[in-house]
């Protein structure tokens, strides 16, 4: 498998027997010629909040969310369109910072290293600025901010096909999660749980549209898909891969009932 796709099964495995807080502090990959590079952190999983860390990967994912909205309210205010500053790192901030970094001079990747975001965030604190209102927690999110992070996108209801929104569930009303390709005539049912209006946690998403239906299996990060997932379709077709905010990034493997199989390599949503 890929690295990304080692390190999501590593993560699922370390929430699976009980571990919180997991997170991946460095990865090895063989390459053809026989010899292995080591990678400090990654491109998607940092690791764990105030650990000791050598080396200087992107740090914006291991950021609490107070330090994300800080990182969105930042970038806002020095004049880039960052919508709402809700916390959520997703492909809109991604291309922020992309554009933060290019314009510069740094290496344009779209995630942050720990330098480049206390250089960002030292822009910020000013002895003039006044100090923002402390933010709530994900484990402690009032109604005001699930109201602040729908509107980030707009609900589905009334919504043209092929638009991402936020899709309530026909087995929970008042509970979302994230379509990132609506169809009109699809139903959406969550075996897991519910907090303020959303879905979250590990689960199974089933998709009905009529008399046909398929099967989601992972975790729901606030209404997002994130981490690995394996999809069942009636046919016996399984597809299988990682999401990132809500969108399939990363290699996708399709195994057949025939038993032929297929490999996918997506990036925020769209096949390459």
């Amino acid at each position: 498998m890929t690295r990304e796709q080692a390190e999501a099964r590593a993560l699922q495995t370390c929430e699976v027997n009980g571990g919180t807080g997991c997170n991946i502090v460095g990865s090895t990959c063989t390459v053809p010629d026989g010899e292995s590079q080591t990678y400090s952190g990654s491109e998607s999983i940092l690791p764990v909040q105030g650990a000791q860390t050598t080396g200087t990967g992107p740090a914006d994912e291991s950021l609490t969310r107070e330090e994300r909205v800080l990182l969105q309210q930042t970038l806002s205010d020095l004049g880039f369109d960052i919508g709402p500053a809700d916390g959520v790192v997703g492909p809109r901030t991604r291309a922020v910072i992309h554009e933060w970094q290019n314009a510069s001079g740094h290496e344009a990747t779209g995630y942050l290293t720990r330098e480049q975001f206390a250089s960002l965030t030292a822009v910020d604190a000013s002895p003039d600025r006044e100090p923002e209102p402390q933010q709530e927690t994900a484990d402690d999110r009032s109604e005001n901010v699930l109201v602040f992070e729908l509107d980030a996108g707009p609900k589905c209801v009334g919504m043209s096909e092929g638009s991402s929104c936020w899709k309530e569930l026909a087995d929970k009303p008042g509970c979302h999660s994230w379509d990132g390709h609506f169809v009109p005539s699809q139903t959406v049912a969550w075996s897991g749980t519910c907090r303020e209006g959303m879905a979250l946690g590990e689960g199974t998403l089933t998709v009905t549209d009529g008399d046909w239906s398929f099967e989601m299996t992972g975790t729901l990060d606030w209404g997002r898909p994130n981490g690995h997932w394996v999809v069942r379709f009636p046919d016996g077709d399984v597809w299988e891969g990682p999401f990132v905010d809500g969108e399939m990034h990363g290699r996708w493997v399709e195994r057949n009932a025939d038993g032929s199989s297929k490999e996918h390599y997506w990036n925020e949503g769209q096949p390459e």
